[in-house]
Parts: C-alpha cells; sequence; structure tokens
C-alpha cells in the first residue's frame, strides 16, 4: 500500500504537471473558450487518483474524441505531447462549402451544449452539418432548400457525400452556364500615341498655361436683319 502511494505520489510532482496549453489553427472558435475546455478534462483524473495533467498521463485519444463530438465544427485535432510542460493542440476547421435550409416547419436539432433553432446550417465539401448559419447570409454561399420534412443534426451528414458531389456539381455547372451567357463586353485596346500627337499635345497645354485668354459676348438685334430676310426670300431664291 505504501508503494502504491508512493507511485501515485510521483503522479503529483510539479515538474511532470502540464501548465501551458498552445492552440494552433483555430479561425472561428473563440480560443479562451477552447483552452477552458481542455483546462477542465486536464482537472480530471484517471481512476479518481491520478490527474490528467500529467506529461505522462495526458489522455490524447479522449481528447480527441470528445471534442471533435463537442465541437462539430472541428475537422481534425492531433494532441502534440513532447513530454515536456508545454501541451500542443493543432486543429483544422471545416470550411463552409454550402447552406442546408429546411422548410419552415422543421428546426436544426443541436448535438452541441449551443442549441438553436435556426433553419438553416453551413455545410462542408462532403454535406456534413457543423453549424447555425442564417439565411439572410446573401450570394457568399449557395443554399440547398430540403422540403423532405426529417430533422437535420448539427455533427451529422444530411446526405451521403456522393450526393452531395452531385448537387455540388450541377451548382458549378449551373453558374458556368450563367456566365457563357452573358454578353461579351467590349475589349479595351490602348496604343501609344505618335510622336507628332504628343508634340501638339505639350504644345496646347503649354498656351493654355502661358498664355492669356479672354473670352467676350456681343449683343447684337437681328430682328431688322430678320424681317429684310422674310420680306425679300422669295424675290432672292428666285433670283439666285
Amino acid at each position: 500500500l505504501i508503494f502504491t502511494a508512493g507511485i501515485a505520489a510521483l503522479f503529483y510532482i510539479p515538474k511532470f504537471r502540464i501548465n501551458e496549453i498552445s492552440i494552433k489553427g483555430i479561425e472561428v472558435l473563440d480560443e479562451k473558450q477552447f483552452k477552458g475546455e481542455i483546462a477542465n478534462l486536464l482537472n480530471g483524473k484517471l481512476y479518481r487518483i491520478i490527474p490528467y495533467n500529467n506529461i505522462f498521463i495526458i489522455p490524447t485519444a479522449k481528447i480527441t474524441a470528445d471534442f471533435l463530438q463537442k465541437f462539430p465544427i472541428l475537422k481534425t485535432i492531433t494532441v502534440i505531447r513532447d513530454f515536456s510542460q508545454k501541451l500542443s493542440i493543432e486543429i483544422e476547421e471545416r470550411k463552409p462549402e454550402a447552406i442546408w435550409c429546411l422548410s419552415s416547419t422543421n428546426d436544426l436539432i443541436a448535438t452541441s451544449t449551443a442549441p438553436t433553432a435556426d433553419s438553416c446550417a453551413f455545410v462542408d465539401e462532403k454535406g456534413f452539418i457543423f453549424g447555425p448559419a442564417p439565411i439572410f447570409s446573401g450570394t457568399i454561399f449557395p443554399k440547398f432548400f430540403d422540403k423532405r420534412g426529417q430533422p437535420s443534426v448539427i455533427g451529422k451528414e444530411m446526405i451521403s457525400d456522393a450526393e452531395f458531389q452531385k448537387l455540388r456539381s450541377f451548382k458549378e455547372e449551373f453558374v458556368q452556364n450563367l456566365q457563357e451567357e452573358k454578353p461579351q463586353k467590349e475589349t479595351q485596346v490602348r496604343k501609344p500615341i505618335s510622336k507628332l500627337r504628343k508634340v501638339i499635345a505639350k504644345r496646347l497645354v503649354q498656351v493654355k498655361n502661358e498664355t492669356a485668354m479672354l473670352t467676350t459676348f456681343n449683343e447684337v438685334d437681328m430682328k431688322a436683319i430678320l424681317a429684310i430676310r422674310e420680306k425679300e426670300k422669295e424675290a432672292f431664291q428666285k433670283k439666285y
């Protein structure tokens, strides 16, 4: 019993305990919250005796499995243990490929700790639903509307990867056809002007800048001349 207690005490030696957590690859997730979740897990104990925050007992498999389930946005998570007092974690987040929307009578069911009642969700390139999305997100991502009447679950694939790839191909072909139907814009071609035109343009600007220019306006009463023209118009046309 004394020997067992001595072995257990070794795992509580400060030099063998994790005192720093490094996260790489975070873009969307809250890094502070993520580190807090890791710290809470490391505060647990193996068999209620041996602390998880010991450099020899770090539960890498448990961290990977638990966090992939808790944070569906995570595509991969790698726990690096170098037997120092620093724990390094590298993650890769899922990138939105499209938005999957349900009919207004259905809600998304969240498997994470943050349930949502939104009717649209982000999906990655495999059709995996990983987070709620606003339906008013404009045309940044293509939207697919599901009218099958079945609930969607965050953290699951709504349809198979093969079927989703068909939808992606249809979208890409549709966009390409739209671009081909657009009228081609006239191509503008810039050509260098001749030396003579350069000299003329230079002289015109020089004259404008160096010569005093004055514009005058004179008002003339043309009524008498117009009256004579109207009176003699027919006789003038016959004679000339």
